[in-house]
């Protein structure tokens, strides 16, 4: 039974806004067993584990556990069939104790009441058979990250699930919690229950996965044993593909010139950090989640500072915020950080520059809104008029708002921070032709991204960060995907 397929996906598409996040993705899933699913960013995993999950339904194709047809009837369908899901999010409710977040939302009940010390004896005999190194009764305010995540995974497995999915479990670990998560993978399956492994980090999926499933651009590229398999043979799997058509041509590096200088920056994540931005190029920063980019990023635009270290401004051996320096984000999150969302489009364009149109404290409505009309044409925004409020345009028209915003400054320094996560190939290009635009006059753009694709078709040079460390530094001409990669996720 042991070989047995426990989980058959078929067929599965799913499409948002136009972009296809799954095209006829199929595999099977043995019982058992530890199953890795890998592939860069916007390769399809986020979408493929939403709809395992019950978040989203497919377009097209159906999922059988033990040969049932998975019915996607919202969040509780999961549960129905026997998943459990590890989510990167950790949602464990710090007021409560780590007995009652186990038993949150199982507890028993009889005549209207909990019986909380029996739910408490269920929690306490399951740790102590399973040797669980978690007091039950400490308040989880005090437990560390390592621990709340080892919390995620009992919570997952305690109440009889078949498959557990487990997202990016090692993020947060430390090498012994590590060695003990590793540890209790092998318990599960020895338990005959199934594991769905989900890492950037290669060398995870090396130590417990059975077999590793590779998707690129939401399509299954192969399945492969891990015993059959490399570290080089699954990079060149997720990164192989043509480039071709999906970028603008580049355009050269324009009258370089040094901008801004960062010295010997140290804070808590990021170590000795020495690095050069110069006008008239694109500079990449690319790195895994938790390597540091965006800690980078609000280093740069002054919203924090460092422990150690200077950063010298064009010259000028301060850290003042960026906005004063001509510098601007555009941040990753642009519902919560780039956008007003029941704002109009003129007043999201204009927040940040409503005093270049006030004149004896008076506001020049006029030449505002022709300004904001200028930006809306060329960056070919699709809106009704300036006047319709951005909650209603796509994914891509508002990332493009918070460009237009950026813009409406004249900034010297333009920071980029996964500038098209969650948009459309369409409006990628867009995007793309309008960062490479900047070059042409003279501005240092510097992007922020996971997404190597993104990084060769624009950058003129890449640094790659991990841990906090510039473990890379690779000039146009000189760019090499497999090492990249490899230096991303830490491959000897």
């Amino acid at each position: 039974m042991e070989n047995d397929n426990i989980l058959k996906i078929k067929n599965i598409s799913k499409a948002f806004l136009g972009t296809q996040a799954l095209n006829n993705v199929s595999f099977e899933i043995k019982k058992g067993s530890v199953h890795c699913i890998i592939g860069q960013n916007g390769a399809g995993k986020s979408t493929l584990i939403k709809i395992l999950a019950g978040l989203e339904s497919p377009d097209e194709g159906e999922i059988l556990i033990n040969n049932k047809k998975l019915e996607f009837d919202g969040v509780y369908t999961a549960s129905k069939y026997g998943l459990s899901f590890i989510f990167q999010e950790i949602s464990v409710v710090d007021n409560l104790n780590v007995a009652e977040n186990v038993t949150l939302g199982r507890e028993k009940e009889k005549y209207g009441f909990i019986n909380y010390k029996n739910d408490e004896k269920k929690v306490s005999d399951y740790f102590k058979e399973f040797n669980i190194p978690l007091d039950i009764r400490e308040n989880c305010a005090d437990l560390s990250i390592a621990k709340k995540q080892l919390l995620e995974i009992v919570k997952a497995v305690m109440y009889g699930s078949s498959i557990v999915l487990m997202d990016e479990p090692t993020s947060s670990l430390s090498q012994e919690n590590l060695d003990y998560l590793f540890k209790m993978i092998d318990r599960l399956k020895n338990n005959g229950i199934t594991v769905i492994f989900i890492s950037h980090f290669l060398e995870d999926i090396f130590k417990v996965g059975d077999y590793v499933t590779i998707l690129r651009d939401g399509k299954v590229v192969d399945t492969k044993k891990v015993s059959q398999t490399s570290q080089k043979e699954l990079i060149n799997l997720m990164i192989g593909k043509d480039l071709k058509g999906r970028f603008p041509s580049k355009v050269k590096a324009n009258n370089v010139q040094d901008s801004i200088i960062l010295e010997d920056i140290t804070t808590d994540l990021l170590k000795n950090i020495n690095l050069t931005i110069r006008k008239g190029e694109i500079l990449g920063v690319i790195g895994l989640e938790g390597s540091g980019k965006t800690e980078l990023a609000r280093l740069i635009f002054g919203l924090d500072e460092p422990l150690k270290g200077h950063i010298d401004y064009f010259g000028e051996n301060n850290n003042v915020y960026g906005k004063e320096k001509k510098i601007f984000m555009v941040p990753e999150n642009r519902i919560m950080e780039g956008i007003i969302p029941v704002l109009p489009i003129v007043e999201n364009i204009s927040l940040s520059v409503y005093k270049k149109y006030l004149k004896n404290g008076l506001l020049n409505i006029d030449k505002l809104k022709r300004k904001a009309c200028e930006l809306v044409e060329n960056l070919n925004i699709k809106c009704n008029s300036i006047d319709q409020e951005v909650k209603y345009l796509s994914g891509g028209n508002q990332q493009k708002v918070v460009l237009a915003k950026a813009l409406n400054l004249n900034p010297t320094v333009l920071l980029l921070d996964e500038p098209t996560n969650g948009v459309d190939i369409g409006s990628k290009y867009e995007i793309y032709k309008i960062i490479q635009g900047l070059i042409d006059d003279g501005k240092a753009v510097i992007l922020f991204s996971s997404d190597l694709d993104e990084i060769e078709g624009c950058c003129h040079r890449v640094i790659v960060l991990k841990d906090g460390e510039k473990i890379g530094d690779f000039n146009d001409g000189e760019f090499n995907r497999l090492k990249i990669s490899e230096l991303m996720l830490g491959v000897n």
